[in-house]
């Protein structure tokens, strides 16, 4: 039996983040015009998935440049996290970056939550699979943390919710990472 839904892109950001350098506190890596409010209960069945892609640039340190953690919030709520991905330790100058997630949700109502899946690729990041220096991009499987698929975290699927996309550095250091691209789309 159908449902008798279609693709759609809700959102697209037009113009790129501010970037997000030498801090750890969680930020937005959005401008503003692409925090798109979805109405409550856009997500009203089991089974509803989406799609967030993202992509942009950044920067590394040499030796210590420490961990990034991209979230993307619902509302106040990281709904979908990397966990904190280790960076290259080697020096990467205004690298190209990719992230895509596939989350379909899992529960609706007060403690909805999404089981997501994807990936995130860029020579900035650094894992055991991938060599600290010579060509080649490293990357995540994601979600990344604890090294298995899980369910993200709860939200309520009965109130307007506003979309955004935040980074979280692990160090204060003079690594750096710019969203160029961002994208939601509902896949039912």
């Amino acid at each position: 039996m159908s449902l008798a839904t279609w693709q759609e892109t809700l959102i697209a950001a037009q113009v790129d983040g501010s970037p997000l350098s030498n801090t750890t506190t969680p930020t937005s890596l959005l401008n503003a015009g692409s925090k798109f409010t979805l109405p409550a209960n856009f997500f009203a069945f089991v089974g509803k998935t989406v799609r967030i892609t993202a992509a942009g640039r950044m920067t590394t340190v040499i030796t210590t440049p420490g961990t990034l953690t991209l979230d993307f919030r619902l509302g106040a709520t990281a709904v979908i996290t990397t966990g904190a991905m280790t960076q290259n330790i080697v020096v990467k100058t205004n690298l190209p970056w990719f992230y895509q997630v596939t989350a379909t949700l899992r529960a609706v109502g007060s403690t909805a939550n999404f089981m997501p899946s994807g990936f995130i690729l860029g020579e900035g990041f650094l894992n055991v699979a991938t060599q600290a220096v010579g060509p080649g991009p490293g990357g995540f499987v994601l979600p990344f943390i604890p090294n298995i698929p899980v369910v993200g975290s709860n939200f309520d699927s009965t109130a307007s919710q506003v979309v955004d996309f935040f980074g979280t550095y692990g160090t204060a250091n003079l690594c750096s990472i710019t969203l160029h691209q961002f994208m939601l789309e509902s896949l039912n």
